[in-house]
């Protein structure tokens, strides 16, 4: 679900220069490093924390409006929309990606 030729959001235009909002990325999915500005709400972080984990963004632009819309079935993701919580599909889906069979966290 990669965007090829998609603008990269960790280039010049878009590196912190000392403001304290602005547009948050990470390098790469499953990158090493990325930022987020103080100012932004917390699921920003858990949204980009998500890039760093391996996980691709599950939006894409409405060619009519060019707002972000969630692709079908995806819409409670954090992945999707960035105002949701982490919820269990995208754990999942995380676990999935990084060869995970089962959690047995707290067991």
């Amino acid at each position: 679900m990669g965007r090829k030729g998609a603008p990269n959001p960790y280039s010049d235009y878009n590196k912190p220069n000392g403001n304290i909002d602005g547009r948050s990325a990470v390098n790469k999915v499953g990158g090493n490093r990325g930022f987020w500005y103080e100012n932004r709400p917390a699921y920003v972080a858990a949204h980009e924390a998500g890039h760093l984990f391996g996980l691709f963004d599950l939006y894409y632009p409405d060619p009519v409006t060019g707002y972000s819309r969630p692709y079908a079935t995806w819409e409670k993701s954090i992945m999707a929309n960035s105002k949701q919580n982490v919820d269990q599909r995208t754990i999942d889906l995380l676990m999935d990606l990084n060869g995970i069979e089962e959690c047995t966290c707290g067991n």
